[in-house]
């Protein structure tokens, strides 16, 4: 689960206990640090957390399943070759308790998720895209394309639409329109994971790969060399 998708309280409560000469470093990270950083409410949660919370035992996580982030609470679905394939339980943050909340519609391998207009996509192998409704509480199955592959590498959700890298392609979906495209600057490059930093998505490989970006302007394609962006024109 990427850091900038935990909620606002509970990251408050994470550089609460980092030292304080760390702060400048932080607050470099994105506009979310920064504000945090200088939020008086850091400094009275600094003084409030003496010490960490005990919180209940959790119920059997797979390393597969699938976490999104609600407010402040963290909804974990799916999984693969365990009793939860297609059990959803939330965690709730602030009372540190947790319970189960139904099954998804169908059994998902190595899911992958994130969250849009309070509408939570989980995205499967063979191209199927489960769809929560946190409001009314109801799963619905979005129709997709043929050819998306086995597997789902990565979901990510930006300024209305889903992206998503499977084993075959990289897609793009925008839910309000029903369409499904493919990106010429994403499929350019492998890449299995993403996250999204001020309206930018960064995908990449792995550790030691070369990370790029797109930013709400699709005629910018930003490399990521060393920590630093250069913006290219296309």
């Amino acid at each position: 689960m990427e850091m900038m998708s935990l909620p606002r309280e509970l990251i408050m409560d994470c550089i609460a206990r980092v030292p304080r000469c760390y702060y400048p470093t932080l607050s470099l990270v994105s506009k979310m640090f920064r504000s945090i950083v200088a939020s008086p409410e850091l400094y009275a949660r600094r003084t409030t957390n003496n010490c960490l919370v005990s919180v209940p035992l959790l119920p059997y996580m797979s390393a597969l399943s699938s976490l999104a982030v609600v407010g402040s609470t963290i909804f974990v679905m799916g999984g693969c070759g365990s009793a939860y394939d297609q059990s959803v339980f939330l965690i709730d943050c602030p009372s540190n308790t947790w319970r189960l909340s139904g099954n998804m519609p169908r059994r998902l391998v190595s899911p992958k998720a994130d969250i849009l207009d309070g509408k939570i996509y989980v995205v499967g192998g063979e191209g199927r895209v489960l769809v929560f409704d946190t409001e009314k509480k109801m799963w619905e199955e979005l129709e997709t394309r043929s050819d998306m592959g086995k597997h789902c590498l990565c979901c990510v959700a930006m300024s209305g639409k889903i992206y998503i890298r499977t084993d075959k392609n990289s897609f793009v979906c925008e839910p309000k329109e029903g369409k499904w495209e493919t990106d010429e600057i994403l499929n350019s490059k492998s890449w299995k994971h993403a996250c999204v930093i001020d309206n930018v998505l960064l995908p990449w490989k792995g550790v030691k790969e070369e990370r790029f970006g797109i930013g709400l302007k699709q005629k910018q394609r930003l490399i990521w060399e060393r920590r630093k962006f250069i913006i290219r024109e296309e």
